[in-house]
């Protein structure tokens, strides 16, 4: 298959994930002439939620205006987004060499050192306390790009519901449940757990709403959410939260 067949052929899939790897294309010029315009357009005009990679892209083309015009803080948004969407590990930043050296390759540019700076203000972010965090995500979801899920507030709301705020937990697991946020390996059911068995009503059902969403995982995982939903219509909840409860309870 020639670069031209694989460019149509990306072309005409469906679906988010599709319209990111044509957008990979158009930036390098492989079957396509490239075409940096085209790029912006399709990213910021679709769901890249999972197309961590493309952020980078997105950075490079604001740093150096290609495509779009040069704005240099929506530039590190973008640095920023990809370091905060991305799996937690202590060789994150090695790991990304290839993608950096990838991205200046096609374009012909320079970003090292604000991809360096970008991986710096996650790590510094991290450490931020609970409360902060919850403010700085709450925040970050008003002026956010929706296309991408909100990432550097999806990070920071989560980052606080992991240290123990509960308010931080419950608004995650909400916008996580209606695909509003999150990136891959960010359920809630690392945190909400803890909220559920403490006595939170509210959490228990989002975590009962979790397994009734996923119970392709395992046979246990129906009985898990009908467990979670039990102990979540014996608490206090808002009215529009019991009654989802219960329609999913009586499935």
């Amino acid at each position: 298959m020639s670069d031209r067949e694989y460019a149509e052929f990306i072309d005409s899939m469906e679906g988010p994930i599709g319209r990111c790897l044509i957008a990979d294309i158009y930036f390098s010029g492989n079957g396509f002439p490239k075409d940096y315009a085209k790029v912006a357009e399709i990213l910021l005009g679709n769901n890249i939620r999972f197309c961590t990679g493309n952020f980078v892209h997105l950075g490079a083309m604001f740093k150096h205006g290609l495509g779009v015009a040069k704005a240099t803080a929506k530039a590190d948004y973008w640095f920023r987004a990809y370091f905060a969407s991305s799996p937690e590990r202590p060789q994150l930043m090695q790991d990304s060499e290839g993608l950096i050296k990838n991205v200046q390759s096609k374009a012909g540019v320079s970003l090292k050192p604000e991809m360096v700076a970008a991986h710096k203000w996650r790590k510094k972010m991290l450490e931020e306390p609970p409360e902060k965090l919850y403010e700085r995500g709450m925040a970050y979801l008003k002026t956010g790009e929706a296309v991408a899920g909100f990432p550097l507030a999806d990070a920071m709301l989560r980052q606080a519901a992991k240290a123990g705020h509960l308010d931080a937990a419950l608004i995650h697991a909400r916008l996580y449940l209606d695909c509003k946020i999150g990136a891959y390996s960010r359920s809630p059911r690392s945190y909400l757990t803890r909220f559920a068995e403490a006595g939170s009503a509210e959490a228990a059902t989002f975590l009962g709403l979790y397994y009734a969403k996923n119970t392709s995982i395992n046979i246990f995982t129906h009985k898990r959410a009908k467990r979670w939903l039990t102990k979540a219509l014996a608490g206090e909840l808002p009215d529009g939260l019991r009654a989802e409860a219960k329609a999913v309870w009586r499935k």
